[in-house]
């Protein structure tokens, strides 16, 4: 029941983060044209995995369809909705701007550190039914060469951690993903990695006593095949695969 409310948590991240209000009025500079666009990479499973009719297939292609959802959704935070589908470019920065959206002012703060970039978003008025004064609602950072990066949102009004999201790209450039929910529940992640061919693996793991406990593990090849284990404590409790 907790993994089923866990995604359904989720999902209300997605929608949330992808939501339009009226029209955004801005309240300061514009997007600057020089300024960094967050980016994140597509999560894709094999076309036959995600038709399968296997309920442990259908369970990888579900985490993975959240993870790619959430994945794409993550840039909005940081753009009006006028702009989000703005084109990325460089700069030295620092960079400001603002925006209204529904009933709060929405500012976003970004400068280059080193070698990465910082994003934090700061909200004023409402959020999530929040009375917020510049609250810091989002920081997220991003390697300058983009095959890095990190996004972490909090509940408001305060500096709990609601959802995070990491990822990073190997050495073969297979996508290395994490999504943690350490505030929801007991705590819930999942940690999956996608290879060049769409062949994979997922991790999912509950917080127990203030430790992750492995739950659930997969893995699947090009062709759409996988496999399954369950655990409890870390011992085997059930396993198997699909075609």
């Amino acid at each position: 029941m907790k993994k089923l409310i866990f995604l359904l948590w989720i999902s209300m991240l997605i929608a949330g983060c992808g939501k339009k209000e009226s029209t955004p009025t801005p309240t300061g500079p514009t997007v600057p044209a020089d300024a960094p666009r967050f980016k994140t990479h597509s999560i894709i499973v094999p076309a036959k995995l995600a038709a399968s009719s296997d309920a442990h297939a259908q369970l990888v292609a579900y985490y993975m369809g959240l993870a790619n959802a959430l994945s794409a959704s993550l840039p909005n935070y940081f753009l009006p909705p006028n702009l989000r589908k703005a084109v990325g470019s460089e700069g030295d920065g620092p960079w400001e701007y603002s925006w209204v959206e529904g009933e709060a002012t929405i500012t976003v703060k970004i400068k280059a550190v080193g070698d990465k970039y910082l994003w934090e978003v700061y909200y004023s008025g409402k959020r999530n039914d929040q009375a917020v004064t510049n609250w810091l609602g989002v920081r997220a950072e991003q390697a300058k060469n983009e095959r890095s990066g990190s996004f972490t949102s909090f509940v408001p009004p305060g500096t709990t951690i609601a959802a995070s999201f990491v990822w990073s790209l190997g050495a073969a450039n297979e996508l290395i993903f994490q999504v943690e929910a350490p505030s929801f529940m007991a705590g819930s992640r999942f940690t999956g990695q996608i290879n060049t061919d769409h062949s994979g693996t997922l991790k999912i793991e509950q917080l127990v006593n203030g430790v992750f406990v492995l739950v659930q593990s997969f893995s699947w090849n090009a062709d759409g095949s996988g496999s399954w284990i369950e655990y409890n404590g870390n011992v085997i409790t059930a396993q198997g695969s699909w075609n």
